[in-house]
């Protein structure tokens, strides 16, 4: 995402910065220095002016100015009259808050600090126009643009080779790499990243400035801290692990860029030097405690202030929470399961009581508790709290509160409360609360958007684990600020024993939990629920400057508006498949996305899908038109895989084959089948197809051999040609012997080299073992459906962190019903509803309708990957016994 500015316009739903209208005072410096004879543009974030008529070069050096938020007005205003000096086109950010976004910690370092770009007419204008800015700014200061090299010793001008128009070179996955021209003519990725470098064919425009560095050694900082490796890299600076040569310990260095912003809900120019520095004296004030790093030192070199504390053994509860030895899933109620959780759960909750209340004894408020910022050390049973960036001490708090940042992790503050009265000591009672909520299951995100089914999803999940009620009533009371209740609660949780066996690892079930359940209820759940979803798809929502207005995922504002997985497509596949009339207002979205722009060829975000919502609405002809459109790009720019590539192209030539039985269509779908033969190559046992556009490292439905098995079964169904069948086997195979664990049992990630355990749609088992499924149908190999079983009792989990059809529980549950309608038998059904009844208590009900939390879950969306497409047509297909949309055809 582009540096979250999706989420900018609307608390609900992903939209263009586009739709925010530009600050008054930011284009009334522009404006008021312009003479007719120049053009200003809205584009994206930026105000673009040009001399009329003027045809800016392809490519060359570019100028880029920073400022400080003080600053910014006066900076621009020195910037444009010099840029109409010269006759120079130039853009500048339209609005202060994107500006203040766009020089902050939260956005990506290669692209931050842009405030202003500059296009020079030519190579010797750049050179003398940037020697004029640099007078002009001499005494304004902005952030460092890592991409760019600095002017001399300016402190905003920065200058860099890239492209002035964009040239864009198409990726399957329906992006695009923006693009030089060598000299040659042919085209090379215009490389942006955190650091400055030049194309191999542009020398260095100020030589006689250039300053040998001997990069062959790295410095200790301050002279005594020699940096191991990095933690991790945000815009602020660098997180390091190092050694301290005084004393021989491995220690912590944090690291903090001038004129980088916090985003803080106080609307405040706050830097991350001064945040560090305040970082450093609540660290002094916690060293009495052992839940707190100790700080070493707090120094600046060269324009950079760095942090240094004790290295902290352990890892944070964010990914402690997924380990063998705590989580909950597949929550079927096991009792060592729960004792397990049980145990983990109290002494941790027990320590972060006592390291927060130490803190409040020292008048700190912590501010920002989430799951990132407390580690645990669980050999030791140790917990300590990091990242006070946020922190402040109450007895100081009128003199400097106005410098520290209003910090709120999404779902871990109560927001309303955060923005009247900013941090406060209940505050982090609350904070705790939700940590402690997200190590049962992390959904806090949902909550700022539906907070009234927080506490009745924990008690159905807390009863569903087989937890005690304690668990409830300890995040209950910490919620409302009454500790001692908590502790008191926490006692009586200390002696409950739930089971003498203490589970240490995953519980891998040999048959499916009996969930006591009144299957007849789920149902008429699920069909309101289904009712209102396609009423909001018909009616859309209303929305300032939209006709017809339906929310969906931000991936199609960077890919296509018409597609499949993420835009508008998805609601009418859904609408079209439970019999509804596709409403005006999304028939236009429909044709005014596909004349706007060209598409990718693959079913995710191309071409192939938006003809697969066709084929559903009986728009054979159209379909037809855009599966064409697929095809015709050249070979060597297509992928291989189900999600972009030929395999999913093939699979629309089929489905469409089987309404028409057209030749041509199931010649199409032949050759497909004969190009990725090209590309097959042996490997682990079966058959693997690479391509040189896409991540040869990727496996299962979407991204691996698995998609190819899926097209090759399909045209083995309509065809009866028992080659295609034998391919199936041998690219299943190959993906199958990535899964399979020398225990026995078979799990994926998003690669071949993977650790991740991914039980979802697009990565992971759910989307493999369908296909095994139908490979099973194919052969009447008994083989492959025991292991499509094996692969259902490990997809198993009554909850997920989402709820979408491709990563989350609702594609969990298209699996089971897959088993259902082959096997006919009733335990695979009744767990896909239990699994669907659970997914439904993450609906928010609006007057137009009803909708779910989307990617992320941090806005809401009616896609079809993570949102209420996805969702209702798995609904439709339950209740209705109904085929399974990219599976079948």
């Amino acid at each position: 995402m582009l540096d979250n500015l999706y989420t900018f316009g609307d608390k609900d739903f992903f939209s263009l910065p586009s739709e925010l209208g530009a600050d008054k005072e930011y284009s009334e410096v522009i404006t008021s220095l312009l003479s007719k004879d120049w053009t200003v543009k809205r584009h994206n974030i930026w105000l673009a002016a040009a001399p009329k008529n003027m045809d800016i070069p392809v490519q060359g050096f570019k100028i880029h100015v920073s400022a400080t938020e003080e600053e910014a007005i006066e900076v621009i205003h020195k910037t444009v009259q010099v840029c109409l000096d010269h006759k120079a086109a130039f853009k500048v950010i339209c609005r202060k808050d994107i500006a203040n976004q766009m020089a902050s910690k939260s956005t990506g370092r290669s692209g931050s600090g842009k405030l202003i770009t500059i296009y020079p007419v030519d190579f010797e204008s750049f050179k003398v126009m940037i020697h004029d800015l640099y007078i002009a700014t001499k005494d304004n200061n902005g952030p460092y643009i890592l991409s760019d090299k600095r002017y001399k010793d300016s402190k905003v001008v920065h200058y860099r080779y890239g492209g002035y128009k964009l040239i864009p070179k198409p990726k399957p996955d329906g992006t695009a790499d923006a693009c030089l021209i060598q000299p040659d003519g042919t085209l090379v990725k215009d490389e942006r990243e955190a650091f400055y470098s030049l194309p191999s064919w542009i020398d260095e425009p100020f030589k006689d400035e250039e300053v040998a560095e001997d990069d062959s050694e790295i410095k200790p900082l301050a002279g005594r801290y020699q940096v191991l490796e990095a933690f991790s890299f945000s815009n602020s600076g660098g997180v390091y692990k190092a050694t301290d040569l005084e004393t021989g310990e491995t220690v912590v260095v944090k690291e903090a860029r001038p004129y980088v912003q916090f985003s803080s809900l106080n609307a405040k120019s706050i830097y991350a030097d001064t945040v560090l520095k305040n970082e450093y004296k609540i660290l002094e004030a916690l060293q009495g405690s052992e839940y707190f790093p100790k700080p070493v030192d707090c120094f600046t070199e060269w324009e950079h202030s760095f942090l240094v504390e004790e290295f902290v053994q352990g890892e944070a509860i964010r990914s402690f929470r997924a380990k063998e030895e705590v989580t909950l899933i597949p929550f079927t109620g096991n009792l060592a399961t729960a004792e397990k959780f049980k145990q983990q759960f109290t002494w941790i909750t027990k320590s972060c009581i006592d390291a927060i209340a130490y803190a409040h004894s020292q008048g700190i408020v912590l501010a920002d508790i989430s799951p990132n910022n407390i580690i645990v050390d669980s050999d030791n049973k140790r917990i300590k709290f990091i990242d006070f960036e946020g922190s402040f001490r109450v007895d100081t708090a009128n003199e400097h509160r106005d410098s520290i940042p209003i910090l709120a992790t999404p779902g871990f503050t109560e927001q309303s409360n955060l923005v009247k009265e900013g941090a406060t000591y209940k505050g982090d009672w609350y904070g705790l609360s939700m940590v402690l909520y997200s190590m049962l299951l992390p959904i806090q995100q949902a909550f700022e958007m539906n907070a009234e089914f927080k506490w009745s999803l924990l008690e159905k999940m807390v009863k569903d684990s087989g937890l005690p009620v304690q668990v409830i009533n300890v995040i209950d009371a910490l919620s409302k600020g009454l500790v001692e209740d908590a502790k008191a609660i926490l006692d009586e949780l200390d002696n409950i024993t739930l089971s003498e066996e203490v589970a240490d690892k995953i519980e891998r079930i040999e048959e499916f939990p009996t969930v006591s359940s009144n299957f007849s209820d789920i149902e008429n759940t699920l069909q309101r629920s289904l009712t209102n979803i396609t009423k909001l798809l018909r009616s859309g929502i209303e929305r300032k400057g939209h006709d017809f207005y339906l929310p969906v995922d931000f991936q199609a504002f960077d890919t296509h508006m018409g597609s499949l997985a993420y835009g508008y497509s998805g609601p009418a596949l859904l609408l079209a498949r439970a019999g509804k009339d596709i409403p005006e207002g999304l028939a236009a979205e429909l044709d005014k996305s596909f004349a706007e722009k060209e598409a990718s060829p693959g079913i995710l975000v191309g071409y192939a899908g938006m003809a697969l919502s066709q084929i559903e609405l009986g728009n054979y002809d159209v379909a037809r038109e855009l599966l064409s459109k697929s095809m015709a790009v050249p070979f060597e720019q297509q992928a291989s895989n189900f999600a972009h590539g030929l395999a999913g192209i093939g699979h629309g030539f089929v489905k469409l084959y089987q309404h028409t039985q057209h030749p041509d269509d199931l010649q199409q779908a032949i050759e497909a089948a004969l190009l990725l033969r090209e590309r097959r190559t042996f490997e682990r046992g079966g058959y693997k197809y690479a391509s040189s556009v896409e991540d040869n490292e990727g496996v299962g439905f979407m991204y691996g051999s698995t998609g190819v098995a899926l097209f090759l079964i399909q045209l083995f169904n309509v065809t009866k040609q028992e080659s295609y069948l034998e391919e199936a086997r041998l690219a299943l195979q190959f993906d199958l012997h990535v899964g399979l664990k020398p225990e026995g049992h078979y799990q994926w990630g998003d690669s071949e080299s993977s650790q991740m355990v991914l039980p979802y749609v697009e990565n992971g088992s759910s989307g493999i073992g369908s296909v095994v499924l139908r490979l099973y149908q194919a052969t009447n190999d008994e083989y492959y459906l025991d292991i499509a079983r094996k692969i259902a009792l490990s997809s198993y989990s009554l909850y997920a962190a989402q709820q979408g059809l491709f990563s989350g529980s609702v594609g969990i549950a298209d699996f089971l019903f897959d088993m259902h309608q082959v096997t006919e038998e009733q335990q695979y059904k009744d767990s896909a509803l239990n699994i669907l009844e659970r997914s439904a208590l993450f609906s928010i009900s609006r007057n137009e309708g009803e909708l779910f939390p989307g990617r992320t879950l941090i806005r809401l969306s009616t896609d079809l990957a993570m949102g209420s497409s996805g969702i209702g047509i798995v609904f439709d297909r339950v209740l209705n016994n109904k085929s399974r949309p990219l599976f079948d055809i």
